[in-house]
């Protein structure tokens, strides 16, 4: 597949288009179907929002992809993938809906998800053991996908991360030469831009679970691709999770936050997240989101400076990271916060 900038602007634009149209759909859609995040104990918004907002974005990254990647010239592996998306998100859509245990996508469908996957050749090579292989694999895939749906938490917040996110992991696609990845980079950049517009505070429409796991699934895909599509253990391993710092920190804060004080980290729903303790720090909704851009746009900034870089160097900068988060783990533990 040849690409040019040219084509990638046209990709891009009609992207951004398609989810214009798309999302104020889906938003009426929502409405008309009662598919509405209600307020409560354990959100942060004050009267109900609807939460379809990531079909619109399911439906014009679809459409992108039938449009401009031949379904004919996708590698096997990619052909998997789009139906292990689709299975995702439709199963995102129908909990959005309320007509599913929302246990159900953790404990079935993102490891069948992952499992699929595997069976495509969709691998991370960290040993020379292929049950080790495999594990690894599957908790990169369910990891990732719970972290953007546990990130949508505020207006603007998980769907900036991941346009920060895509748009670091185009940069890396165009470097190594995988114009397929770099395309559907394009794509996502363009819908997530668009869809910012409603969902950035005060949010007229939310993601929802079939949005965010949608995402997350994408990106995890995109992380494999540019960081653990070697068989060896090298500095590119630091790639994705440099990039994807924010979602990871935030999963790990709530996860062992949740175990300390005696609850199940993914059936303890809450404001505990980090950008929940930061609002109780007085930082305002849209100025939490700005906060978490920019730690999240410093981690890709570490990864492209890995990617040039030596080895050691880079892994001065994950333990150097690795420091900092746990520091920020103590400190957010013993500053006020809401507790379920």
């Amino acid at each position: 597949m040849k690409v040019s900038f040219f084509n990638f602007l046209l990709i891009f634009l009609l992207a951004f288009l398609f989810t214009s149209i798309s999302v104020p759909f889906a938003g009426r859609l929502a409405n008309r179907l009662d598919i509405l995040d209600q307020p409560g104990k354990n959100k942060i918004h004050l009267h109900p929002i609807p939460r379809l907002g990531g079909l619109g974005i399911f439906l014009s990254v679809m459409l992108m992809i039938l449009l401009f990647i031949p379904i004919w010239d996708l590698p096997r592996e990619m052909v998997w993938f789009m139906g292990s998306s689709i299975l995702l998100a439709i199963t995102g859509f129908i909990d959005d809906a309320g007509k599913l245990h929302s246990q159900v996508k953790f404990l079935l469908v993102m490891p069948l998800v992952s499992v699929l996957l595997i069976h495509s050749g969709m691998i991370i090579h960290i040993s020379n053991y292929p049950l080790i292989n495999y594990i690894t694999t599957i908790v990169w895939f369910v990891g990732i996908i719970c972290s953007f749906n546990l990130i949508d938490n505020m207006d603007g917040l998980c769907s900036g991360i991941a346009l920060i996110a895509i748009s670091f992991f185009l940069f890396f696609f165009t470097l190594t030469r995988q114009p397929l990845f770099a395309v559907l980079s394009v794509v996502l950049i363009g819908s997530l831009l668009s869809f910012l517009r409603y969902n950035f505070y005060p949010a007229k429409i939310f993601l929802g679970d079939g949005g965010a796991m949608f995402l997350g699934l994408f990106i995890a895909m995109m992380g494999l691709r540019i960081g653990f599509s070697g068989f060896s253990f090298s500095k590119d391993y630091l790639i994705p999770i440099f990039v994807l710092f924010v979602p990871i920190f935030d999963t790990t804060l709530v996860t062992f936050s949740r175990i300390r004080r005696g609850l199940i980290p993914f059936m303890s729903p809450g404001k505990d997240h980090l950008s929940h303790r930061l609002l109780y720090l007085g930082f305002t909704q849209s100025q939490v989101a700005i906060i978490l851009y920019g730690i999240a746009f410093t981690g890709g900034l570490l990864a492209v400076l890995s990617f040039y870089l030596s080895a050691i160097i880079a892994y001065i900068f994950g333990i150097f990271l690795g420091i900092i988060g746990f520091i920020a783990y103590f400190w957010l533990e013993n500053i006020p916060f809401e507790r379920q």
